[in-house]
């Protein structure tokens, strides 16, 4: 209707108002172009990490190649460190899969060098110079062109033999035990890792996860059998989580003796009505080691020992890193000798026990045994040990095992005369408790990880 009515009045307003000139043709309506209003939207954003996949296998032909029927390492413990492109330094830990491969993810650009530590195998197992670029997995390989004689052992053979064809290779007696007096009603302990040995004993690895970052070190299974064996008793069960390093000696106040000393007390807070109370209460002590001396390797910078409590062979929790060479001031004529187990693995692990023992003493000093306690700078030393924050501390957050090759446990398989002694055994330590006079013949057994045993008898005197 309203087309009808626009052409009548166009038509009448001609006719009472003519134009002049041609009259121009109405042009037909056309559509408006009309834009799309977009809502907002973003592009994937460009990877700014990378990572970097580290291979380990048993290079068995020596061809430095990964070929048909050979194997990836599992297990081991792999290190990488290195300086992104913008010169921060880098250190990871990891441990190689079941296919011998580790991966570490979320690297800067920049460049690095992968360690795999695998004690009896000859190879370095160090790939350096690998360059990690952002968006991309760089993946690096390194083979072990064999084993050494030392292992040469029943692991080999346990894919085709039983562990029985190779007992020879297994477990052995180091030192038969010798009679054993014990008085009636009271007890004797026998270390028994001072007894016995295996083959695959070699080295092993912990981590301790520290305030100042985690350091892994390199164990002497094979050489300090007790004191290792004492060392894995508090890892394992979870005693040195959250313990301090109480004790940072230094050259003037302890006739140039440096250490960083640990093990002997954790750390505990509460609140309780906006008050904060810390306690630093003692590691509840195993056995003392009680069998011959196991000191001799010298107390030189980054090796580790155990804190003798008052005399030889009476090393419980308490342990220490030795910042410089001490092996003068710690030798056989200082309280014994101190038994040293094991060392740093690495450069950057010295470097975070340096950091931690950089922490000084605040003065006036707290009481013995924290008269040499480093805290870090601002901490609140007025009411010791009160209202101490973790931060203020060199703390030890967790203490695990990373790569242990081989181990024993030991076991009682007879008693000839059960109501003359009572013998068991924790851990590696046979404990005799006396029960009436008279002699017993006790054999003891041990057991390597492949079921492998041997056993050995001795004679055990109540009096």
């Amino acid at each position: 209707m309203r087309g009808f009515a626009r052409t009548v009045w166009e038509s009448l307003r001609d006719r009472a108002f003519p134009r002049s000139g041609p009259r121009k043709t109405r042009r037909p309506a056309t559509r408006r172009l009309e834009l799309e209003v977009l809502e907002g939207r973003t592009l994937p954003a460009a990877a700014t990490t990378g990572s970097l996949t580290a291979f380990a296998f048993l290079d068995a032909n020596g061809n430095g190649r990964f070929d048909p029927g050979e194997s990836g390492m599992s297990s081991l413990p792999a290190t990488l460190t290195g300086k992104t492109t913008t010169g921060v330094t880098v250190s990871q830990i990891a441990t190689s899969n079941a296919a011998g491969s580790v991966t570490f993810f979320e690297l800067n650009p920049g460049t690095y060098t992968v360690s795999f530590l695998a004690p009896g195998y000859s190879g370095s197992g160090v790939i350096s110079g690998i360059k990690v670029v952002a968006g991309k997995t760089t993946s690096v390989s390194t083979g072990f062109e064999g084993l050494s004689a030392a292992a040469l052992t029943e692991r080999l053979f346990l894919n085709t033999s039983t562990p029985g064809d190779f007992r020879l290779m297994g477990p052995s007696v180091t030192s038969p035990i010798g009679t054993v007096t014990v008085t009636t009603g009271l007890s004797q302990t026998v270390d028994l890792s001072g007894n016995f040995t295996a083959p695959d004993i070699t080295t092993s690895l912990v981590r301790m996860d520290t305030s100042g970052g985690p350091v892994l070190v390199e164990l002497y299974d094979s050489l300090t059998p007790m004191t290792v064996a004492n060392f894995y008793n508090y890892i394992n069960s979870g005693r040195y989580d959250e313990s301090i390093f109480h004790r940072r000696a230094t050259a003037a106040a302890d006739n140039g003796l440096q250490v960083l000393q640990g093990g002997g007390f954790t750390f505990q807070s509460t609140t309780s009505g906006g008050t904060t109370t810390t306690t630093l209460p003692a590691i509840h002590p195993d056995t003392d080691l009680q069998g011959a001396s196991e000191v001799g390797l010298g107390n030189v910078t980054g090796t580790i020992s155990m804190a003798n409590q008052t005399g030889p062979n009476t090393a419980s929790s308490q342990f220490f890193f030795n910042l410089i060479n001490n092996s003068t001031a710690l030798g056989p004529s200082n309280n014994g000798g101190f038994t040293v187990f094991g060392k740093l693995l690495a450069a950057n692990d010295q470097t975070v026990i340096n950091t931690l023992s950089a922490l000084t003493t605040p003065t006036p000093a707290p009481a013995s045994p924290f008269n040499e306690i480093p805290l870090a700078s601002g901490a609140n030393v007025t009411t010791f040990p009160n209202n101490l924050k973790k931060s203020d501390l060199a703390l030890i957050s967790d203490a695990v095992v990373v790569n242990r090759p081989e181990f024993l446990t030991y076991s009682v398989v007879s008693n000839s005369a059960p109501g003359v002694v009572i013998a068991s055994v924790s851990n590696e330590r046979l404990t005799l408790n006396g029960l009436s006079s008279g002699s017993a013949t006790i054999t003891v057994q041990a057991t390597d990880q492949y079921g492998s045993s041997t056993t050995t008898s001795f004679t055990v005197n109540v009096v």
